[in-house]
C-alpha cells in the first residue's frame, strides 16, 4: 500500500508548491497528520469526515472529494 502523509494548506497553490519542497509538507511548516495505510482514494472521505466532524456522506458528496490537484 502507498504511504501517504496528509496536510492542510491555505489553498491549492500552496498545496502544489509542497511538491517542490525538499522533505515535503513537514518541512514546508504545514499542519501534517502522519497516517500510514490510509489509501487516499478509498478512505479520504472517511478521513475528512473524522477531521472536520461532518458526516461521511457529506464529505463524499463534495465536488472535489478524491480529486487530485
Amino acid at each position: 500500500m502507498t504511504l501517504c502523509d496528509y496536510f492542510s494548506a491555505a489553498d491549492d497553490q500552496a498545496a502544489v508548491a509542497v511538491l517542490q519542497t525538499p522533505g515535503g509538507p513537514g518541512q514546508a511548516e504545514l499542519d501534517v497528520v502522519f497516517l500510514k495505510n490510509i489509501d487516499p482514494v478509498v478512505a479520504i472521505a472517511q478521513l475528512e469526515a473524522v477531521m472536520t466532524r461532518c458526516s461521511y456522506e457529506a464529505a463524499g458528496e463534495r465536488p472535489r472529494s478524491g480529486q487530485l490537484l
